[in-house]
């Protein structure tokens, strides 16, 4: 684990369809940032979730979340 560095304020995700269903994505800014989703919903809540494990302390009641838009979703943090 790490800490997120404080000129971060926005992580971008770049969201891909699965053949057989539902989504993955990768961070844009930390490629070891991988996870998945059955369908936008999940697959934003499994990004909190992962973000949360990879970094330490992550304020993730200082975040927000977009919706899936371009095939992408950015997590922005205050």
């Amino acid at each position: 684990m790490s800490e997120l560095p404080k000129n971060i304020t926005k992580l971008t995700f770049r969201v891909y369809k699965e053949t057989e269903g539902g989504f993955y994505t990768k961070c844009v800014e930390f490629p070891g940032i991988i996870t998945e989703g059955d369908n936008e919903g999940e697959l934003r809540k499994m990004i909190l979730d992962v973000l949360d494990c990879y970094f330490d302390s992550f304020p993730i009641d200082r975040v927000k979340i977009s919706d899936l838009k371009n095939n992408q979703i950015e997590v922005t943090v205050s």
